[in-house]
């Protein structure tokens, strides 16, 4: 017995496609975050870490503030990045 291939059959399987697609994409979003993460976590303790012989240096005000707001920065980055984290992760709930 042949089975017809229905408009109704093409519009699920187009709907589920594109449930698939978009959970796929936000896992590939979510993981390129992690990664991304991981590198701002990096640079931010080398910028930690750089401010501290700074001032452990007697640094002038200009020489203070420029390596306070670099690493305040970074620091900054990261917790927008983990915030955009928490929103893929309740995005990937939904799907």
């Amino acid at each position: 017995m042949e089975q017809l291939i229905t408009e109704e059959m093409l519009d699920k399987q187009r709907f589920n496609l594109k449930k698939q697609v978009r959970y796929t994409a936000l896992i590939e979003y979510k993981e390129k975050i992690l990664k991304q993460i991981e590198k701002e976590k990096i640079n931010a303790r080398k910028s930690s870490d750089r401010l501290k012989d700074i001032l452990a240096d007697n640094p002038t005000k200009a020489k203070r503030t420029s390596a306070n707001a670099k690493c305040s920065t970074l620091w900054e980055n990261i917790r927008y990045l983990e915030l955009k984290l928490e929103v893929l992760e309740e995005l990937i709930k939904e799907e």
